[in-house]
């Protein structure tokens, strides 16, 4: 493949967790790829063949000075993945500070605007966006509500641009995970409960891995995902299509009030 031919790709995130496991798939498949965060991830972007630019999502001047820099470089921006993504500990509604929604909001809804809004002026008829949004968007449990509410919020934003990009020939579709085994997730208060439940929850049996996600992300920026615009995949080993055995014999075993 000459270099003329390959893909540029921007991943946001890219040096951990689902975006690094998408990145690497991405170089694997013979594209140019950029991946940002906020801490230094030269040694990462090196060992995976990819470059790295120092990026806060939050900030829509960095987004803006990213997309820049990247169309400035390689002529263009092919696809752009969204995978930052930020969690504050759980907290009932009643008790949700405007600090912790705003952390979240900006980092998990506002940084997609920006990148939507910075990335179209440099991408060609054929372009496309994956988002990383969240199972907890439609299937959320107490505490979740300043993430769950972000994630929510960029789902709808995902089907507006969709309208709005069409015309265009861009495409723009949303990976929604279940809990993934991520150092975001390890790195919560919360993670050996949230692991277990998933577990129990899911009807495989186990989390979902960063690159099981990382192939659907690769299949919506592909051609193989042409047809599709404004739509939500689903990767959480089963978990929201029903009620599992183990949560049913967990519940079974419940001693019933009289």
């Amino acid at each position: 493949m000459s270099s003329h031919a390959k893909k540029v790709v921007v991943i946001t995130g890219g040096t951990s967790g689902i975006g690094l496991a998408a990145a690497r798939r991405f170089v694997r498949s013979g594209s140019h790829v950029v991946i940002t965060s906020r801490t230094n991830g030269t040694n990462i972007a090196d060992e995976i063949g990819a470059r790295w630019i120092g990026t806060d999502v939050s900030r829509e001047s960095d987004v803006q000075q990213c997309m820049s820099a990247v169309a400035a470089e390689y002529g263009r921006i092919d696809s752009v993945v969204c995978s930052a993504g930020t969690f504050v500990s759980p907290t009932h509604t009643t008790e949700l500070t405007t600090e912790a929604m705003l952390e979240c909001y900006r980092v998990n809804t506002l940084a997609v605007v920006y990148a939507i809004k910075h990335a179209v002026p440099h991408m060609p008829t054929g372009g496309s966006f994956v988002i990383v949004t969240s199972l907890a968007a439609r299937l959320t449990i107490a505490g979740y509500g300043a993430y769950a509410a972000s994630k929510a919020a960029t789902s709808a934003l995902v089907r507006t641009a969709a309208m709005e990009l069409g015309p265009r020939g861009i495409r723009i579709n949303e990976v929604a995970p279940s809990s993934v085994d991520t150092p975001m997730l390890r790195s919560q208060d919360n993670a050996d409960e949230e692991i277990a439940l998933t577990r129990k929850m899911a009807p495989l049996g186990r989390m979902a891995q960063a690159d099981e996600v990382g192939s659907v992300i690769e299949f919506l920026a592909a051609e193989t995902g042409s047809g599709m615009t404004g739509q939500q995949l689903i990767v959480d080993c089963g978990q929201s299509a029903g009620v599992s055995d183990s949560i049913m014999e967990t519940l079974m075993a419940v001693p019933q009030r009289s």
